[in-house]
């Protein structure tokens, strides 16, 4: 694998921006059953306003 630490930075990224009173989404890190670590992170999903055209 040609990034191995990717999970690693991105956690460790959003952790410092928290510090730095930046908003971020909840997010975390978990070990997958062959041991590998994965970084989750809640998903923010943003509404459209669409409007008719009469």
């Amino acid at each position: 694998m040609q990034y191995e630490q990717i999970p690693e930075n991105e956690h460790l990224s959003i952790k410092l921006a928290a510090l730095f009173k930046t908003a971020v989404v909840p997010s975390d890190m978990i070990r997958l059953v062959l041991g590998e670590l994965c970084y989750i992170t809640k998903r923010m999903a943003y509404q459209l306003q669409i409007q008719k055209i009469i």
